[in-house]
């Protein structure tokens, strides 16, 4: 009888290669979008009998401001995601998906991210992307995130202490640079 591992294997197999063909309108980079991946994955897995089921075992949801003064959402799921085989066997993989919006659709967002990810990283989908290793990012951090990082790390990656810290050090300022800075040098 087939397991889970197997049927992964020879799914993927079938699935080969699965290009950008999407276009991101605002910023003009290439995609590989959820439904071409879909097309691709379902008939493969459907074949095999297996099924994919998500938990979502950490959510960090934080409001954000654009440019132009537009409310929005920035989240961050950690989701645990089960293959299931039709002969009872699992494997288990987890991802993370973030994603940003001024509407409500930043956790469906961020969901679809992390679905994207464990899907082309458990059958091994070649990306046709540049190594990661290639480039060195410049770091030039901004200094808001910076200091909400720190903060995390000074509270030894407590989510809810970090951010109970932070909104008694800003004390409802405007945060700014100076002001996340200062909030930094006060837990130190």
């Amino acid at each position: 009888m087939t397991d889970i591992i197997t049927a992964l294997v020879e799914a993927a197999s079938d699935i080969g290669w699965v290009g950008k063909t999407g276009q991101n309108r605002e910023q003009g980079y290439q995609f590989r979008g959820f439904d071409e991946l879909a097309r691709r994955i379902a008939p493969a897995f459907r074949d095999r009998g297996i099924i994919v089921t998500p938990e979502v075992v950490d959510r960090h949801v934080e409001a954000i401001t654009s440019k132009s003064g537009t409310k929005g959402w920035h989240v961050i799921l950690t989701v645990r995601w089960t293959f299931y085989h039709t002969s009872g066997s699992s494997v288990i993989a987890t991802t993370v998906g973030e994603a940003s919006d001024y509407s409500d659709k930043a956790a469906n967002k961020a969901m679809t991210q992390a679905m994207k990810y464990v899907l082309t990283q458990v059958l091994l989908l070649p990306t046709d992307e540049p190594d990661p290793d290639e480039e060195t990012p410049e770091n030039n951090p901004d200094p808001i995130i910076w200091a909400k990082q720190e903060v995390l790390r000074l509270c030894d990656g407590d989510r809810e202490k970090a951010r109970e810290t932070w909104e008694r050090l800003v004390d409802g300022r405007d945060v700014t640079p100076d002001v996340a800075l200062e909030v930094v040098e006060a837990m130190r």
